[in-house]
């Protein structure tokens, strides 16, 4: 027993732990320590013992198992007495980790005693028991068993129920098979469910079984594959800073144009030109015929400022004229915007207008009157440098006191620098 001890505990200690040998058609081939405790019916002293035993497993999970040992007792009333139970059951293995299962076991025993006893009954035995595993090879066993002797063993004796309990370690062997046909033998196949037909890998995993890079997406479904570890991941295995929708290779946390057209190149801002709309004015760069629209202003279809001449109610603004703080002088921004009014004006030749000026509130009344009225000048010679008739222009000048928006403000004062068109008389 104590040479028994010694194997068993050089297997658990220098052996990883392991499943994987319980396969069909593996063969597990034991030697084990008994002890036996008799009924007080049978006469017989406790006593243990050794043994062997030798299974064939159908699957990973049925095992079939005949096993023997031998013991000497003593009868109460004198005499020694040689135990030799001879077993065959059917066994269930299942398992609860990796490395430890339960043993269940039914069978029957061929129960020989002989000297001071000479009989040899056959009863049913339950048994259930605790398998660790310790590699592909070997296991560690730890049984309990019930066994019930039929009829009496000596004069006056009745029928008896047996315990015993055992330990002993296995040896498995063979049974080496290939249960998915995906060329990888179980025993060193990671992946032993792999669907037909799929190629795999040196470990018997297929792209829809691996998961290389540890996100919970497999290979197959994984558009990032090489996520970093415990980084959170969509339905795609990507991290946020990886997502890449329109695949411009720009992730779309910084993309500013997260729509960008396949194909198309993408400048600094990440934008391609069919994207951009660099003035801001609804129309983008690439079919936009006026790129520097200044902002707030209406514009067509091409970007391009609308001047709109159709009749409402008895006056009609038809554009805001911008101007520099404290100036009269006509900007670039204003030329373009007084071209396209220009050209308005030329194919309504029964239109008159009025030009009104305006001003912010900063500086003193009588000055905004006179800087309003000067811009108002300064538009109307524009015009008429364009082609349209001095008759059909009026000018005035409001300084500041039709404000259209808050003088508090840089941006509000802005807005109130301006040059406003009102339509004042259209012939029949």
């Amino acid at each position: 027993m104590k040479c028994l001890c010694g194997w068993i505990a050089l297997a658990l200690l220098g052996l990883a732990p392991s499943a994987a040998a319980q396969r069909a058609g593996a063969i597990e081939a034991g030697l084990l320590g008994r002890y036996n405790w008799f009924d007080h019916n049978t006469g017989l002293d406790h006593t243990g013992g050794i043994g062997a035993r030798l299974g064939f497993f159908i699957d990973h999970r049925f095992e079939l198992e005949t096993q023997g040992s031998y013991a000497t007792s003593s009868l109460n009333s004198g005499g020694e007495v040689r135990y030799f139970p001879l077993t065959g059951r059917l066994q269930y293995n299942a398992w609860s980790t990796h490395s430890i299962g339960w043993v269940f076991g039914l069978g029957l025993t061929w129960n020989h005693f002989s000297n001071a006893i000479s009989r040899s009954p056959v009863g049913p035995q339950g048994l259930v028991g605790l398998r660790i595993g310790t590699a592909d090879f070997f296991s560690l066993r730890a049984d309990a068993t019930l066994d019930h002797i039929q009829g009496t063993l000596n004069s006056g004796g009745q029928s008896s129920w047996n315990p015993g309990a055992q330990l002993g370690i296995s040896l498995m062997t063979g049974g080496n098979p290939d249960h998915d046909k995906d060329g990888v033998k179980d025993r060193n196949d990671r992946c032993p469910g792999t669907p037909p037909g799929q190629p795999v890998d040196a470990i018997g995993c297929s792209a829809s079984q691996r998961d290389s890079d540890g996100d919970k997406v497999s290979d197959d479904h994984d558009r990032c594959p090489d996520t970093p570890a415990a980084e959170s991941v969509d339905a795609n295995g990507c991290a946020p800073d990886q997502l890449d929708a329109d695949r411009d290779q720009v992730p779309d946390n910084a993309d500013k144009c997260p729509d960008t057209p396949a194909g198309e190149p993408v400048d600094a801002s990440v934008c391609a030109a069919s994207q951009k709309d660099s003035d801001g004015d609804g129309v983008r760069d690439n079919i936009d015929k006026c790129p520097n629209t200044p902002a707030g202003f209406p514009v067509d279809s091409t970007g391009c400022i609308v001047v709109s001449l159709k009749p409402e109610r008895k006056a009609l603004v038809l554009e805001s004229i911008p101007f520099q703080s404290a100036s009269a002088e006509i900007t670039p921004a204003a030329a373009a915007i007084l071209d396209r009014m220009a050209a308005g004006l030329n194919e309504e030749q029964q239109v008159t207008v009025e030009i009104g000026g305006h001003s912010d509130s900063t500086g003193r009344r009588p000055f905004n009157l006179r800087l309003s009225l000067a811009r108002a000048e300064a538009v109307k010679s524009y015009l008429v440098s364009r082609g349209i008739a001095t008759e059909r222009l009026a000018t005035r000048g409001f300084g500041p006191d039709v404000p259209v928006d808050d003088n508090r403000s840089v941006a509000g004062r802005a807005r109130n620098r301006r040059v406003e068109l009102r339509k004042t008389s259209q012939s029949e």
